[in-house]
């Protein structure tokens, strides 16, 4: 068994691949068909971004379709093969449980694949309008604390560091959410990538 050492590797592992794939396991069991559905405030929000809402479903219906629809068939096949209707009443009722949780779980794909297909243009201009000017203004810091001598601090560049990997591994769950995504949920976590990126540049091993 391998065993990771490094604190940045072990929280980016949690944050960025083992909490949204335990989301993506979990919730489906516990929300009802239509909170899976997506939200007409998101739609409202598209059109409000100036994205037209007929291509967004179009783009996403191509990417589901090509990339998770055999998927979507196989584990359905699988999940109601062994369903028959002699079952006792206890199976039965475990088996539309299960339907209804494969059915929320290809749900949920769908509408994180609608959700990227419709906000990644605002995803992108958010992160080169903010995160980026952030991360190299923090770097001129960096350079400048340098030049002089300074110290960094360690304390401000494990912290920012841990924050880092932890509001990215957020903004990978957006889309798996269960909530209405709203433009303060994104400009709150893009503000928040953005001061951890300039804080982990800013005292990114300087000095002695």
């Amino acid at each position: 068994m391998i065993e990771v050492k490094n604190q940045f590797v072990r929280h980016g592992l949690f944050w960025i691949w083992v909490l949204p794939f335990a989301i993506f396991l979990l919730v489906p069991a516990f929300v009802s068909r239509e909170e899976m559905q997506i939200p007409p405030a998101e739609i409202a929000l598209m059109q409000e971004l100036g994205q037209d809402v007929q291509k967004i479903n179009e783009r996403a219906d191509r990417v589901f379709t090509a990339v998770f629809s055999d998927a979507a068939r196989f584990s359905k096949k699988l999940l109601t093969s062994s369903v028959s209707l002699d079952d006792p009443s206890s199976i039965r009722r475990t088996a539309a449980a299960t339907v209804k949780y494969h059915d929320n779980l290809w749900h949920m794909v769908y509408r994180a694949v609608w959700r990227l297909a419709g906000l990644w243009p605002t995803f992108l201009a958010l992160a080169l309008a903010v995160a980026m000017p952030a991360l190299v203004d923090g770097l001129v810091v960096r350079a400048k604390k340098i030049d002089v001598f300074e110290s960094h601090n360690p304390v401000f560049f494990w912290g920012a560091g841990h924050s880092l990997v932890m509001v990215v591994g957020v903004f990978v769950l957006l889309p798996l959410l269960p909530y209405t995504i709203s433009m303060p949920v994104l400009y709150g976590t893009v503000g928040a990538i953005a001061l951890a990126l300039w804080v982990t540049a800013a005292n990114l091993q300087t000095g002695s």
